[in-house]
């Protein structure tokens, strides 16, 4: 996955400045959550569809990681901290979802608890 996040984050870059950042970036947080969607639903009898949607959620999340727009609306000074925050962002959000979302959905079964997270990243990418 590693691999072809280096990869896509070059085409990255075309798709940015072909369609602009926040669409971009929001098409690529739904694509995460679509993924999160399906997963279920393609392990573990799908192996070619979960390694399919696997890589697809890897390449989805580059924008994430590659955050363009910190460049636009950070001054220079405070781009480091703000790119660490990011990357806090997503240490907070890991702690989430195994402290809070998988004590919470305990009883539920496994496509409920990945619906209930790809629910809750479309509900966060519409509001942000």
């Amino acid at each position: 996955s590693v691999l072809g996040q280096m990869f896509f984050v070059m085409l990255l870059g075309y798709f940015l400045d072909l369609f602009g950042r926040r669409i971009t970036m929001v098409s690529t947080y739904f694509g995460m959550s679509a993924c999160l969607a399906i997963t279920p639903y393609m392990s573990p009898s799908l192996y070619p569809g979960l390694l399919i949607v696997r890589v697809v959620f890897g390449l989805c999340s580059t924008s994430a990681f590659a955050n363009p727009q910190v460049n636009d609306l950070v001054k220079s000074k405070f781009r480091g901290r703000a790119i660490s925050l990011n990357g806090y962002g997503f240490v907070v959000g890991e702690v989430f979802t195994y402290a809070v979302l998988v004590a919470f959905t305990k009883d539920l079964s496994f496509e409920q608890r990945f619906g209930i997270a790809a629910i809750i990243m479309a509900v966060l990418t519409t509001i942000f």
